[in-house]
């Protein structure tokens, strides 16, 4: 039910974008992003923390399938479609179909093998939450809610539209 629910996702983010975001400039997407990834890791703490029902009133499974569904929607959305777009934008004639590759891959990448590996190296190196105990398992949440406090400083590196008109 969750996976049919991530691809509703994907097919609401891509229509926002399409209606609402595909002119903006990417860099102001980023910026939006990188608040959307706090937000977030916010959402994931106080789940952790147990806050979502005694502060808020908002049972466990409502409050992950909203929040997920509202992080995955705009993650899609703000990060990762202007980040394509604007590949496809600077990518030269004939290489389109190997630099969409190289994007989706360095995608997954990131996402399903460094993210991790960074996040259990912390977690040994640091922490030491095991399947057995949880208890230092919000000190990673804090962590997480850190980190995505760093995209904002390479914010200025994503070139703006009349920046990509002159290449």
């Amino acid at each position: 039910m969750l996976s049919v629910l991530g691809y509703v996702t994907l097919f609401i983010g891509t229509l926002y974008y399409n209606m609402y975001l595909k002119e903006k400039e990417t860099r102001t997407l980023l910026r939006y992003a990188c608040w959307i990834g706090l937000f977030g890791g916010l959402t994931s703490l106080i789940f952790v923390l147990r806050w979502n029902e005694p502060y808020l009133g908002i049972g466990d499974t409502t409050f992950i399938i909203c929040t997920d569904f509202v992080v995955g929607t705009l993650g899609l959305a703000y990060t990762q479609l202007p980040i394509m777009i604007l590949f496809s934008k600077i990518t030269p004639p004939n290489i389109e179909a190997t630099c969409f590759a190289f994007l989706t891959g360095t995608f997954n990448f990131s996402n399903f093998v460094v993210a991790p590996l960074i996040g259990s190296t912390i977690n040994d190196l640091f922490v030491g939450v095991t399947a057995d105990d949880l208890s230092r398992f919000h000190i990673l949440q804090l962590i997480a809610v850190v980190g995505a406090a760093f995209p904002f400083l390479f914010l200025k590196l994503v070139p703006l539209k009349d920046e990509i008109k002159k290449l």
